[in-house]
């Protein structure tokens, strides 16, 4: 069988000083050699969505959400209306940012951002959110410290904490389905559920030894060979 010609063109050469690749050649048989070196460099992952549309779709999650559940707002706009995402992709972040510290929120939308425009978006996606709520909140403290009071604020206040609980609980009906896909996914939550839930116990002593469970029911299956 004849071998592949191979690959001809700049690729690594050009990031790779004469010296060593002269080093290389007197390490390697010829033909990796010439593969190792004249390989194309490495692509720069392609974003998925313009800087400036990533900015403005989260500063609008950021301007018309609240809470909890702006997680409902995540979904609604990255996945079911831009495409940007997988609904896979997005309950993977949502589970990752569930066990890391800090706000819940914050950790997802700087994973989405990564996701969609790399370590930019990242940046961008989490300034976006924050911003709206930023500069209400700004207005809000002068005009109060300004001696004006808003009449039926503390109702108001508590009508938007039902409805952050009918979000949370909306999203919770959209990611549970796939959530529960994975091998041993009902035990996984039953057990979550009753060591957080039930029992009322530190998260840092039920999620790691879940955690470790889960990864071994979900375990590459090796097949034996025939």
């Amino acid at each position: 069988m004849a071998s592949a010609a191979p690959f001809r063109g700049p690729g690594l050469r050009a990031l790779i000083p004469a010296a060593r690749r002269a080093r290389i050649r007197g390490r390697l048989p010829a033909a990796l050699a010439e593969v190792v070196v004249s390989a194309p460099p490495p692509k720069k992952p392609t974003p998925r969505a313009p800087l400036r549309q990533v900015a403005a779709a989260f500063f609008s999650i950021g301007a018309t959400s609240f809470g909890g559940g702006r997680v409902v707002f995540f979904h609604d706009e990255l996945v079911r209306r831009r495409g940007w995402l997988r609904d896979a992709e997005f309950l993977e972040g949502l589970a990752l940012c569930q066990i890391l510290p800090g706000g819940n929120i914050a950790n997802l939308s700087a994973y989405l951002g990564q996701r969609l425009h790399g370590p930019l978006g990242a940046l961008v996606a989490p300034l976006g959110l924050i911003l709206p709520g930023a500069l209400l909140m700004t207005l809000l403290c002068v005009l109060y410290f300004a001696g004006l009071r808003f009449e039926g604020a503390e109702a108001a206040f508590r009508g938007s904490g039902a409805a952050a609980v009918a979000l949370v609980v909306t999203t919770l009906g959209r990611v549970a389905p796939r959530g529960l896909e994975a091998r041993g996914g009902w035990l996984i939550a039953a057990l979550t559920f009753a060591g957080i839930g039930l029992l009322q116990l530190n998260m840092l002593l039920v999620v790691p030894p879940v955690a470790a469970l889960s990864i071994w029911l979900n375990r590459p299956q090796h097949r034996p060979s025939a």
